[in-house]
């Protein structure tokens, strides 16, 4: 007759023989975990998703119903304690449904200290700055690749509607400019003295920073045939002009970095080549944005 023995009993009997430890456990356990999460069908995981993303929408609706969302100290203070209950559950959590609803809870929870921002300072400006620096804290603070991917691209948006609300010359430029710096910074930039926990930080930043990019070119690009570019908010020249600076930065130091010199006859040629296409895509900074992401891309061998 065959006993069959569970997992836990095992590891149990090599502990007491010596022959495991309690993080040898915690590890089986966790491969245990991960395998459980890869059989599951990717429509079951959708469904989980939605449903605990509905769940979320049926509680925020709740909050309105109790009209939390037009009392200010109410406001902050559920929306600080959505926030850190999400923060915990997510650091807990080990299903699909805990983790979306940990994600949507938080952004719930922002959503609620932004509504208290607006009536506590009745400024767009203010509230938009309050959710820029909020989504760059929640980066650090929330640890799941989604929530960093999206507070990311909510880092351009927001940006950008602070510009435009401060009335900010070409605030759409300027807001490029910056998304690119910082697209650079995350890519390329000190890469070998960053943790492992930064280096997971930072890798869903950078896809949301680009994303939130190209979402920005595109909404230039639509304003721009609608309204016309002499709008405000239409891209212009120094896009481009600024893009084509910081290309040429990298270029350079790419070169370096394989041993050849910038003033060579492939690097002359291609510093040439990065003037004149900004020249003729002068009014389409996109163009070149979009180039200088698919080169990030290729010198970092990043397919995505």
């Amino acid at each position: 007759m065959t006993m069959r023995v569970t997992m836990g009993e095992l590891m149990a009997r090599l502990r007491a023989e010596s022959l495991a430890t309690d993080a040898d456990t915690d590890a089986v356990r966790a491969a245990l975990t991960a395998g459980d999460e890869r059989e599951m069908p990717m429509y079951l995981r959708a469904l989980v998703g939605v449903g605990a993303w509905v769940a979320t929408i049926m509680l925020i609706a709740f909050f309105w119903a109790l009209h939390l969302f037009r009392e200010r100290n109410s406001a902050f203070m559920l929306g600080a304690l959505l926030i850190g209950s999400a923060a915990a559950l997510r650091r807990r959590a080990s299903g699909d449904f805990w983790r979306h609803a940990a994600i949507a809870a938080s952004f719930a929870g922002q959503g609620l200290i932004l509504a208290a921002a607006d009536m506590t300072w009745h400024s767009n400006v203010t509230t938009f700055t309050v959710a820029a620096l909020m989504s760059v804290a929640m980066i650090v603070v929330f640890p799941d690749p989604l929530h960093r991917f999206v507070s990311a691209a909510c880092i351009v948006g927001a940006t950008a509607l602070a510009l435009t609300a401060r009335f900010v010359s070409h605030p759409l430029d300027v807001t490029a400019l910056l998304a690119v710096v910082a697209s650079a910074w995350v890519w390329r930039v000190d890469l070998r003295n960053r943790s492992d926990e930064q280096t997971e930080m930072l890798a869903p930043v950078g896809y949301g920073l680009a994303v939130g990019l190209f979402a920005l070119c595109l909404f230039a690009a639509f304003f721009s045939a609608v309204a016309g570019r002499d709008s405000a908010l239409a891209f212009g020249a120094l896009a481009t002009d600024g893009v084509a600076v910081l290309l040429a930065v990298f270029v350079v130091t790419s070169l370096r970095e394989h041993d050849t010199s910038p003033s060579s006859a492939a690097g002359a040629t291609i510093l040439v080549i990065i003037a004149l296409f900004a020249a003729v895509t002068l009014k389409s900074p996109g163009i070149i944005i979009g180039v200088s992401m698919l080169l990030l891309g290729f010198d970092r061998r990043n397919l995505v």
